[in-house]
């Protein structure tokens, strides 16, 4: 979709008033559809015909958590199961 196309923060943030950061946390905590669809990212580019609803009461999506990254005191290496990065 083109630059010029609001995002997902944005469209929430006029249509609700709220702060850019409470839009920006409704979106990411999933209680923003477009299209009838759940969008977890607020950079998310917008046409103007979207369906865009947002229910501040919607139940937030699970996060996923990583498994508990353990750190080896001999070698002072860490093993995980996923990366320490993506978590």
């Amino acid at each position: 979709m083109p630059a010029d196309q609001p995002t997902l923060a944005a469209v929430v943030r006029e249509r609700t008033g709220v702060a850019w950061s409470r839009a920006r946390k409704l979106v990411a905590e999933g209680r923003v559809t477009v299209d009838g669809e759940r969008r977890l990212d607020p950079a998310t580019r917008v046409s103007p015909e979207a369906v865009v609803v947002v229910n501040e009461h919607a139940p937030k999506v699970e996060k996923v958590r990583c498994r508990e990254a353990r750190s080896s005191s001999m070698t002072g290496t860490w093993s995980s199961s996923r990366s320490r990065r993506g978590c």
